[in-house]
């Protein structure tokens, strides 16, 4: 237990943060599409080599998540990302869920998968240089529909037993509960389903004798729906989501790495900028930072296109939005 809380505490290090670089394949399908890059598993090894070749990386970041492909891949020397990352100083961590279903007796919701294989998973990535983990269970907000007090639950008890068996392998559990924004709701509807999910996967984590001092949460910020005809501005998300946390998540867990969601690139920053300010004045139990995907990388992948001639503008601009959230993280200038 006490090697689980080193390593969360490592995790949300002061004026650091977590890099988010566990897109399945069919997720960067799209994205490279657009660039006109060919998806196949060398140009996502390319890709992420990039990310984690980029000079100075380690000021900035603390962990990162990989895919299990890239977890057993190398870099261009035949050195495995795993330990180019460890030897940086950053934790290599590991996506271990296996994707979403339909929930039976739901409008059409999902649960995560993957428990029936997770201790076998555990053993092996933990032998194999992994620290920590990641679950992913995702909510929709539909008018009154859902999320469903059924999917709630279903979806926290499966957090409790994920986090619990991870703990046995000596792998820090990322609690992760992801409200997601699309739809048109208000910032109100955000923070009343979004506490009703945190007091679940709490309640659950407590069920499951999860020590929360060995856990770190990934929760999403409160916000209004992506559709909204308002959105509030930055110190009502950071009141809002500060309210919220302060009311569901626990003293006893070290830190907080917010999600990006689908915030561009300069929301993401500027929300997480608010809330830490905002937590200064209050004096939060926690350690906020963020544990950002696309919010690091849309200009940096943008900037790359797949040539090997733009990997070093590209390492510029990602080098750039892991500096300015660690500054937002940390209120300091840039």
């Amino acid at each position: 237990m006490d090697e689980l809380k080193k390593i969360a505490d490592y995790m949300v290090t002061p004026g650091k943060g977590i890099l988010a670089s566990d897109e399945p394949p069919e997720l960067l399908e799209s994205k490279f599409q657009q660039l006109g890059i060919a998806n196949n598993e060398e140009t996502r090894r390319t890709y992420r080599e990039l990310l984690y070749g980029t000079q100075g990386l380690e000021q900035y970041i603390s962990a990162a998540i990989l895919h299990r492909e890239t977890f057993e891949q190398k870099d261009s020397t035949g050195k495995r990302f795993v330990d180019l990352l460890s030897e940086k100083g950053i934790l290599p961590g590991i996506t271990v869920d296996q994707g979403f279903d339909i929930l039976p007796g739901t409008a059409q919701e999902t649960w995560t998968l993957g428990l029936d294989s997770l201790s076998t998973q555990c053993a092996s990535y933990q032998k194999k240089g992994a620290k920590f983990t990641k679950w992913r269970p995702a909510f929709r907000i539909v008018d009154d529909i859902s999320p469903s007090s059924i999917a709630i639950r279903t979806n926290a008890e499966m957090v409790g037993c994920y986090a619990a068996i991870c703990q046995q392998y000596g792998l820090v559990p990322i609690i992760e509960s992801d409200v997601l924004l699309e739809g048109s709701y208000s910032i109100e509807t955000c923070a009343k389903v979004s506490k009703m999910v945190l007091d679940e996967i709490y309640s659950s984590l407590k069920r499951h004798h999860v020590n929360l001092q060995g856990v770190v949460a990934k929760p999403n910020m409160i916000l209004a729906g992506m559709s909204a005809k308002s959105k509030p501005d930055p110190s009502t998300v950071a009141k809002y989501t500060l309210d919220t946390l302060l009311d569901s998540v626990p003293a006893s867990v070290p830190g907080i790495a917010f999600l990006s969601g689908g915030q561009t690139e300069q929301e993401a920053t500027t929300h997480l900028e608010a809330i830490n300010k905002q937590a200064r004045l209050t004096k939060q139990p926690w350690l906020l930072t963020f544990c950002y995907g696309r919010a690091l990388q849309a200009t940096c992948l943008q900037t790359w296109k797949g040539k090997p001639e733009n990997v070093e503008k590209a390492r510029e601009q990602f080098l750039y939005r892991c500096k300015v959230n660690a500054s937002a993280s940390h209120n300091k200038a840039v």
